[in-house]
């Protein structure tokens, strides 16, 4: 998969309360809520969540100032079902 504009991150919605988080894409696309723990070398909540100058990842920062950056594959991959390498997907298939 080729990283075009359309895959760049629009925005993020944070749902303290449930310890997850939402993805919007400049194409509109969304994803489904991400749970923290889900997110490998991330643990706890964060103090801190910023879009990346890239827009091309997410910046996670805990309150003992560890810093983990996802990036848009990754956020698909977590939460995106209609993405061809979705994590509970028993085969992944190559996108067309």
């Amino acid at each position: 998969m080729i990283l075009s504009m359309e895959e760049l991150i629009k925005a993020f919605r944070y749902f303290p309360e449930r310890k997850a988080f939402s993805v919007v894409f400049q194409s509109e696309r969304k994803t489904q809520e991400i749970i923290f723990t889900d997110i490998p070398g991330f643990k706890g909540l964060p103090k801190v969540i910023k879009i990346a100058r890239n827009r091309r990842s997410l910046v996670m920062i805990d309150s003992k100032s560890n810093k983990v950056e996802v990036p848009w594959d990754m956020l698909l991959h977590l939460g995106d079902p209609s993405y061809p390498y979705f994590r509970d997907k028993k085969e992944q298939r190559l996108p067309k």
